[in-house]
């Protein structure tokens, strides 16, 4: 299991560095991200759409 991911520091370049190198899956950064959004729009409503769901699934493709 992968330590906890934090939403508000990390970077898009560093998201994809964690992937790159298999330290993280695309879902579990989905999940950490629809956490953060869950815990903090309640406050803030800073969404005014949430697709659930919706980047379930996916899995990410190798570029060649």
């Amino acid at each position: 299991m992968s330590p906890a991911i934090d939403t508000l520091r990390l970077t898009a370049a560093e998201v994809n560095d964690l992937l790159a190198r298999g330290e993280t899956s695309s879902q579990e950064i989905f999940d950490a991200y629809r956490a953060a959004i869950d815990e903090r729009d309640g406050e803030l409503h800073c969404f005014l759409r949430l697709c659930d769901g919706e980047g379930r699934g996916f899995r990410s493709r190798s570029r060649t």
